[in-house]
């Protein structure tokens, strides 16, 4: 016969899983944070490349980087890696809050259930709300 775990071994358990969408949330927010700066400078600096070729009239240069920029403009608006960051960065505050909350809240069960019950609802939340790429029309 197996024994119930123990309430500081459920509480420890549900840290790691905490733990774990943290990691998970900052990581994709990085990523995508860093895709939005990267490809914003990229844009910028196309557009004002393209701007000076166009004073020292080099038309065919400058129409070849004008459509470059255009693509890195057209990737960064479809993928929305600004808004992406931001959900990740959002979600990863409200993870923070509930490990906070894990920490030093809860010494029940009673509350244990309750911040399970948040944490269900801030995943519900990941996989409802997050931001999908957008069609191109």
């Amino acid at each position: 016969m197996t024994s119930q775990p123990s309430f500081n071994e459920k509480k420890e358990k549900f840290q790691e899983h905490i733990e774990a969408s943290l990691k998970d949330s900052y990581k994709k927010y990085s990523r995508n944070n860093i895709s939005d700066i990267v490809l914003t400078f990229l844009g910028i600096a196309l557009s004002t490349t393209v701007t000076i070729l166009a004073f020292w009239e080099d038309a065919t240069l400058a129409g070849i980087l004008g459509a470059i920029s255009a693509s890195v403009l057209s990737i960064q608006e479809v993928y929305n890696f600004n808004e992406k960051a931001n959900f990740y960065r959002r979600l990863n505050m409200k993870t923070k809050q509930l490990r906070d909350e894990l920490k030093y809240k809860v010494s029940s069960d009673d509350d244990m259930e309750k911040i399970v019950d948040k944490f269900l609802a801030l995943r519900d939340d990941r996989i409802s709300n997050n931001p999908r790429r957008k069609k191109i029309e």
